[in-house]
């Protein structure tokens, strides 16, 4: 569709067609969830697909723009989530970026925290998701340290 754009921050643009609709009467439709980096010209990139889109006898009905949700990591709250992380397991913390809408999206201030370690299976939204207990217990003592620290910034 010629909307390629990718930046350090966040990665690259995806695109994911995630509903089609079809009836013979009324025709169909396609629902795109694009996920921008920060610094992605929307208007642009909007203006490309509907290009592309009526080259293919296709328009566009909606576009709906949200906010990205993005946290430096020189935030000091993230500073304190890492040193949390770090002073439980004596790991480097990564920080991790995501495509996908969590939580945290709807606060402010905030960055979805999860407990996966390094070297362990991610069941997460998987059919039979688990933890084993002693990532469990790990997770909930970093947690613990987490929001006391971040209760005294």
């Amino acid at each position: 569709m010629g909307i390629q754009y990718s930046e350090d921050v966040l990665g690259p643009l995806t695109v994911n067609a995630g509903i089609f609709n079809y009836n013979h009467a009324d025709g169909g439709s396609i629902q795109l969830n694009i996920r921008f980096p920060l610094n992605n010209d929307y208007q642009h990139t909007i203006e490309m697909i509907t290009k592309k889109a009526e080259t293919c006898h296709f328009t566009i009905a909606d576009a709906q723009q949200f906010s990205t949700h993005y946290i430096p990591a020189d935030h000091p709250m993230i500073k304190t989530l890492q040193s949390a992380y770090q002073s439980i397991t004596g790991d480097e913390p990564t920080l991790l970026t995501s495509g996908g809408a969590t939580y945290a999206t709807l606060m402010k201030n905030a960055v979805a925290y999860g407990a996966l370690f390094p070297d362990k299976v991610d069941s997460s939204h998987q059919i039979d998701e688990f933890i084993e207990i002693d990532d469990l217990i790990k997770a909930t003592a970093i947690y613990a340290k987490a929001l006391y620290e971040l209760s005294h910034l």
